[in-house]
């Protein structure tokens, strides 16, 4: 910038790296269990009322649970990939997804005398996303993949002052951000606003993120519904501030080399303090015989509103 004074140097760097994604197996059920249809499976479902099975193997319309119906509507895909042979279909999917990434960094250093010298250097960098978590598991690719996105920068000042051939000092200020997102597309009351469903008190307007999980145990079951746990609002931030200082002297043909450091750091992990589940509900089959047409019927084994971790 200045002749002999003044010197900059600056860069950029850039991608989007499309990759492919996905590609898990799940097992759904197919449009006729949906319908409550179990005669194409391999088991028997019984009637709770009554304790004999359902003629024909077939829940009537009258008897499915509406919530249970708009959980599978929301969550489960129709099978793409054959039936096994329990009568459960498969899904699978491969998602391609773009990946982007931003870097820049610049440099400047400035002579303010023959003994005097500075320099700043900022760096900055954005990954969206920084990586890929699909919000109901990697099998059910046709969920959204979480909120992931990271963002740091750095700058770091000096001063370098020549006391005399055998006296140097160096002072050193730096700053460091990283914030570092991960986060669900949904929100739990939301949800379960549009599912018909409970919203624990302890979830009403905090807009906390997430939504319920459905398990289900036993045998002839499809895949069970999670979302992330505590990862669906773990952002990271994190913030450090030093400042250093050095001073060389040489002694003949030894230097010695003194000086101190001071640190100040920061960090909040949303990991740290949460919500485990946004409501459970868990089916074993106790009532019918098969934990997957308990939901159906809307016949809960066992359900936690929330767990909190502090």
């Amino acid at each position: 910038i200045r002749s002999n004074k003044t010197f900059f140097f600056g860069s950029y760097e850039g991608s989007n790296d499309k990759q492919i994604y996905g590609g898990g197996r799940a097992t759904v059920p197919t449009a006729a269990m949906r319908a409550g249809d179990f005669s194409g499976a391999s088991f028997t479902i019984k009637d709770p009322l009554t304790g004999l099975p359902f003629p024909g193997n077939v829940i009537p319309a009258g008897r499915l649970s509406s919530q249970a119906q708009a959980v599978m509507n929301r969550y489960y895909p129709l099978p793409n990939a054959g039936t096994l042979s329990t009568g459960y279909g498969v899904f699978q999917q491969f998602v391609p997804i773009t990946r982007k990434r931003h870097r820049a960094d610049l440099r400047i250093d400035h002579e303010l005398s023959p003994k005097d010298s500075l320099f700043l250097r900022g760096s900055y960098q954005w990954r969206d996303p920084s990586s890929i978590t699909f919000e109901a598991g990697n099998a059910l690719t046709n969920q959204p993949i979480l909120k992931a996105e990271l963002k740091t920068g750095a700058l770091v000042g000096g001063w370098t002052k020549i006391f005399s051939p055998t006296v140097v000092n160096e002072l050193r200020i730096g700053y460091n951000n990283d914030n570092s997102v991960r986060q669900s597309n949904y929100v739990a009351e939301d949800v379960n606003r549009e599912l018909g469903l409970e919203t624990a008190p302890s979830l009403v307007g905090t807009g906390k993120f997430g939504f319920a999980s459905f398990a289900f145990t036993g045998s002839n079951r499809p895949l069970n519904i999670v979302d992330a746990a505590r990862n669906v609002d773990r952002t990271v931030k994190q913030n450090a501030f030093s400042i250093s200082n050095a001073t060389t002297f040489v002694l003949g043909g030894h230097s010695v080399r003194a000086g101190a450091l001071w640190n100040r750091n920061m960090a909040r992990d949303g990991f740290g303090i949460g919500i485990n589940v946004r409501g459970q509900y868990q089916f074993n089959g106790t009532a019918t015989g098969n934990a997957f047409t308990d939901f159906l019927l809307g016949t809960v084994s066992n359900r936690t509103r929330d767990q909190y971790t502090a």
